[in-house]
């Protein structure tokens, strides 16, 4: 049996918004994972030449309760790619 999680969050900013002050923010991150969501959080790699991101989210004894039972015992990776800042022309 497949299971699928879905967390969803309405942000009111603009395109570029996101993509500079959120996705590529890690005060953003940081405030996700670590103050909000209170995971253990490290971004193990970011390059905005090619966009490539990797974070590693593991859990801890302060995070709630169901977000710890989806994630179990393990560390999971999140790796994202997004278009670079400043793309070659």
């Amino acid at each position: 049996m497949t299971v699928k999680f879905v967390i969803q969050r309405e942000l009111h900013a603009s395109v570029e918004q996101f993509w500079t002050e959120i996705f590529r923010g890690e005060e953003f991150n940081r405030a996700l994972y670590i103050d909000h969501l209170r995971c253990g959080y490290e971004l193990e790699l970011w390059n905005p030449a090619t966009g490539r991101r990797r974070a590693r989210v593991w859990p801890t004894n302060t995070m709630p309760k169901a977000l710890a039972r989806v994630l179990g015992d393990t560390s999971i990776s999140l790796r994202s790619v997004s278009a670079p800042l400043h793309p070659s022309s």
